[in-house]
């Protein structure tokens, strides 16, 4: 009998953003062996299932970003602080 084993790496999260005009925000995920990705903004509104993201923010502020990508052998979380004019 011949056995195949194939290891799936842990998710890594990462992700940049820019802001192209007033308040909204360009997010692209650029994480490795993830097979899902979720957006969430820090402003309550509906997250984003997507690798990369466009979102317009309401008001200016501060605004805590996660970008969560995961795989069949868990999630990776990371966050960053993100200024909106």
């Amino acid at each position: 009998h011949t056995f195949v084993v194939r290891l799936t790496p842990f998710p890594i999260a990462d992700f940049t953003f820019n802001t192209p005009s007033g308040r909204t925000v360009q997010f692209s995920g650029t994480a490795q062996h993830a097979s899902t990705y979720t957006w969430l903004f820090g402003d309550n509104n509906t997250p984003v299932t997507a690798p990369n993201a466009t979102h317009t923010y309401n008001q200016g502020g501060k605004y805590v970003v996660s970008f969560i990508a995961a795989n069949g052998c868990g999630a990776a979380t990371l966050q960053k602080r993100v200024l909106v004019n």
